[in-house]
C-alpha cells in the first residue's frame, strides 16, 4: 500500500488510521502493519478502504495498492 497516498486520504475525509481501522473492523496496529507493506492488503480489504476514503477513481486505485 503507497503509505503517502492513503495518509492523503486519511486527510482528505478527515479520518484518523484508527476511525478507519475501526470501519474495517480491524485493529489500528494491523492497519498500520498493511499501510507499511509489512502485512498484505486483502482485495476485500482494498475495495473496503476504497469505498470508505471515497476513491472511485482506478487509477488513483492502482497507484495505492500496485505499488
Amino acid at each position: 500500500m503507497e503509505k503517502s497516498l492513503i495518509k492523503y486520504w486519511l486527510s482528505k475525509n478527515n479520518m484518523s488510521q484508527k476511525e478507519l481501522a475501526k470501519k474495517l473492523g480491524i485493529n489500528e496496529n494491523t492497519l498500520s502493519l498493511k499501510i507499511n507493506g509489512s502485512l498484505s492488503t486483502t482485495t476485500k480489504d482494498a475495495l473496503k478502504i476504497c469505498k470508505i476514503l471515497h476513491i472511485d477513481n482506478l487509477e488513483e486505485r492502482a497507484k495505492i495498492f500496485l505499488n
